[in-house]
């Protein structure tokens, strides 16, 4: 996953990175979450509006509202561009402020929106382009970049460990039935988490289709690094260089030699995630929850969290799942990963 949040095409990289997030311990027991701004733009602000509310896989909800909705907004692009040359954090606030983009509806209280990203006609600069941002419970709206992601990931699942399986089946439920129901279950902190998750993964499954998913997976590698969090936050251990050691989540992001994010430690993330995938294949209910996943996926060969999100990410994937098959999913990897975490100290 590159740079996560740049702000255009060609863009101002630097600026990007600096102003993406920032660490905002205002919160209830100081947690640290992404770059808080200091005014929400309204749901009801954006010419585009959307609601998630079942029926489809977000990948077929991508594929035919967002993607086609921000598509869109490129003449409105070109125009703003072309006025007010290489100002890239105008461009952003005039977007922003004229609502040129798609805000996307979870439920009353959590949404995330969208602006700037070009349609993929100039492949190599348009996946660096567009900006998501996300609002929760609170009313705030957060600027997320991966690493602030991932710090806010690592501060939920460590200080709501019993609730890690209620996020799995939210953010599971979005992703194969576009269904926002799991949000009810979730705390505050939890459903700003999710609600994050949502921005960047959109943002991220954007880009992939931009090129025909023929490269740039980055929704997947988010939602790879999300799971495999789990085992992160109840051992405290990481892979680093092929190697499991010592580490945090934050550490699933890195700086690479033409850009930053999460895809950065793919390798190493897929290291992490076949060692789970091997260390419980004779766990009995990790075993059972593989049967179940593997009839609706098919074969998850050696990396069981990995294959899921290839699944469901991937062009070819399924645009709609049948109501049976959604809720099968759903369980069996909410009790894969409950399986994960409570045999995480034998997974080495």
């Amino acid at each position: 996953m590159k740079i996560t949040q740049l702000t255009l095409a060609t863009l101002f990289s630097a600026a990007a990175l600096a102003g993406c997030a920032s660490t905002d311990t205002g919160t209830p027991e100081s947690r640290q979450v992404s770059s808080r701004q200091s005014t929400t733009t309204p749901y009801d602000n954006f010419q585009s509006k959307l609601k998630m509310d079942g029926g489809q896989t977000y990948l077929g909800f991508m594929k035919d509202e967002v993607k086609p909705g921000l598509d869109g907004f490129i003449k409105d692009l070109d125009k703003e561009e072309k006025k007010f040359p290489h100002q890239f954090k105008k461009w952003q606030e005039d977007w922003v402020a004229d609502g040129v983009g798609v805000a996307v509806r979870i439920n009353r209280k959590n949404y995330f929106f969208n602006v700037g990203y070009r349609d993929g006609s100039d492949a190599e600069n348009d996946v660096k382009s567009g900006r998501s941002y996300g609002v929760g419970p609170t009313n705030k709206q957060s600027d997320p970049s991966d690493l602030a992601y991932l710090t806010e990931l690592s501060d939920y699942l460590k200080h709501e460990r019993k609730d890690s399986k209620d996020f799995v089946e939210a953010i599971m439920l979005a992703l194969t039935d576009n269904d926002p129901s799991g949000w009810d279950n979730l705390s505050s902190d939890g459903q700003i988490v999710a609600t994050d998750f949502m921005a960047i993964y959109t943002a991220e499954a954007d880009r992939h289709l931009m090129v025909e998913c023929k490269s740039h997976p980055w929704e997947i590698d988010l939602a790879a690094a999300t799971f495999a969090s789990v085992y992160v936050a109840e051992t405290d251990k990481i892979v680093k260089g092929g190697k499991l050691t010592e580490g945090e989540i934050k550490n699933w992001w890195a700086k690479g030699s033409v850009g930053s994010g999460i895809g950065e430690t793919r390798r190493d993330r897929k290291v992490l995630t076949s060692k789970i995938t091997k260390a419980l294949a004779s766990n009995a209910a990790a075993k059972k929850a593989v049967a179940e996943i593997e009839s609706v996926t098919g074969d998850t060969g050696k990396d069981v969290i990995q294959s899921v999100f290839e699944y469901l990410a991937d062009c070819e994937g399924p645009k709609k799942l049948s109501a049976a098959q959604s809720k099968k999913l759903v369980s069996a990897f909410a009790d894969y990963m409950e399986a994960v975490k409570n045999n995480a100290a034998d997974i080495e």
